[in-house]
């Protein structure tokens, strides 16, 4: 039997973050894959918020490390109630229902979040537009209070990491067992590249 490869792509680049070798050729419809793999895939990106990246391969840059600094230790501070304290102030994190960007990419009950599942073909991400900012570290702040501009520091959004390769694994295994009883032999593993990203940001 021949042999098929799932990939995980950011449509952006174009780079490939990990493929799935496997030999179900006969398949059409890999939605029941999908749907084996969305909780498990919000399940990682609460992960990826709650430690700054750690969970992802991919460490986030706190505000004191970053020109973020200035801003944020009286702006951001102020909004969330930490006055002067830049070191309570969590990456990509705001108060409680004044948030988009990481609800949105938490949970697809959010208006913004993008989990579009199609037969061959599964989009994820977010629609908040200056998500691709933080994810690339691209473009620069708001002009706030007259203070000095700066880049946006890159902080990966939607990287794999090892939890969202061994659930996208679980997965397509899952799918496998199914249909081993039409399609005969089945066999299914791990062929990644390395490249940081991916997903979609819609």
């Amino acid at each position: 039997m021949g042999r098929a490869f799932l990939e995980v792509r950011d449509e952006a680049t174009g780079e490939i973050e990990t493929r799935v070798s496997l030999a179900i050729l006969t398949v059409q419809d890999f939605r029941p894959v999908w749907r084996d793999f969305k909780a498990p895939w919000y399940a990682t990106r609460r992960r990826m918020f709650a430690t700054l990246g750690r969970s992802t391969g991919a460490r986030w840059p706190e505000y004191s490390q970053t020109p973020e600094r200035e801003q944020y230790r009286w702006i951001k501070a102020r909004i969330t109630g930490n006055v002067g304290r830049i070191h309570r102030l969590k990456p990509l994190h705001w108060e409680g229902g004044k948030e988009r960007l990481r609800p949105s990419l938490e949970s697809d009950r959010h208006i913004d979040s993008v989990w579009d599942e199609r037969k061959d073909t599964l989009r994820m991400g977010t629609r908040v537009r200056y998500a691709r900012n933080h994810d690339k570290g691209l473009g620069y702040s708001p002009d706030w209070r007259n203070l000095r501009r700066y880049r946006i520091p890159k902080r990966p959004l939607l990287r794999f990491g090892r939890d969202a390769r061994v659930a996208l694994n679980e997965a397509v295994s899952g799918h496998a067992a199914r249909v081993a009883n039409e399609v005969g032999r089945v066999e299914v593993g791990f062929s990644t590249d390395a490249n940081p990203m991916s997903g979609r940001f819609a």
